[in-house]
């Protein structure tokens, strides 16, 4: 165990006091399902209440990262809508002014190994019954007015087109976004894959989570590192 990980334990350790065993049970629920083989992009999303919708379901339903590329449209969280769901996830944000982030996003993405799927109305594609599991996939959603951009569209490894059986020819984007990952996810889980997190995911995102769960979390950390952690035993190898 290096220096740095036997910190993150000691501070997880202590931190783990100041919360109720409901809560610490709860963390452990929502960990235990979290998963980082699904993830969500948004491109250039119009409304950012629209967006900010993405986010609670995203979060409610079990994906822990949101990618969110800004080329036009600067994107605010409203915090109305989302209910706190923001501060669970890790959102990655792409956006260069004066530039196209969308290539950065990609490029970043397919580094984490991810299988790219533009969702599109009009997409010659995947149905949701087609959608293979056996690979990471990052699933990318235009914005309201315009969908996704042509670079987008281009450049994705697979495309995927929700069913439609009325007038209307899109659905908004939140209902998009749950349709599919309500489809996606309880099927991944099922199945002898790797979507669970990690352990050090884990013990990453429980730290994090416990800071978040804690009132007066400054004047407790430095609490720890001036009384506590100066005498903690070495670690181990």
């Amino acid at each position: 165990m290096t220096k740095a990980d036997q910190s993150q334990r000691l501070l997880t350790e202590y931190l783990a006091g100041f919360l109720t065993d409901q809560r610490k049970q709860k963390i452990e629920d929502v960990l235990f399902l979290r998963t980082r083989y699904v993830t969500v992009v948004l491109e250039d999303i119009h409304k950012s209440q629209n967006g900010s919708a993405v986010l609670r379901t995203a979060e409610a339903m079990g994906v822990q990262d949101v990618y969110l590329i800004q080329n036009k449209n600067p994107f605010r969280i409203y915090d109305g809508v989302t209910r706190g769901a923001s501060k669970w996830l890790t959102l990655h944000r792409f956006s260069r002014k004066g530039q196209n982030n969308t290539p950065a996003c990609f490029a970043a993405l397919r580094q984490k190994g991810y299988y790219l799927v533009a969702a599109s109305p009009h997409a010659d594609g995947w149905s949701l019954e087609d959608i293979p599991l056996d690979r990471k996939l990052a699933f990318i959603f235009g914005n309201e007015l315009e969908g996704l951009s042509d670079y987008a569209y281009r450049h994705a490894d697979a495309h995927l087109r929700l069913p439609m059986y009325g007038f209307t020819e899109s659905y908004n984007i939140s209902v998009s976004v749950a349709i599919t990952l309500a489809y996606v996810l309880p099927k991944l889980r099922r199945l002898d894959v790797p979507w669970p997190l990690t352990g050090a995911e884990k013990a990453e995102l429980r730290l994090k989570w416990y800071r978040r769960s804690i009132d007066h979390i400054r004047e407790i950390e430095a609490h720890f590192w001036r009384e506590i952690a100066p005498y903690a035993p070495p670690a181990s190898n």
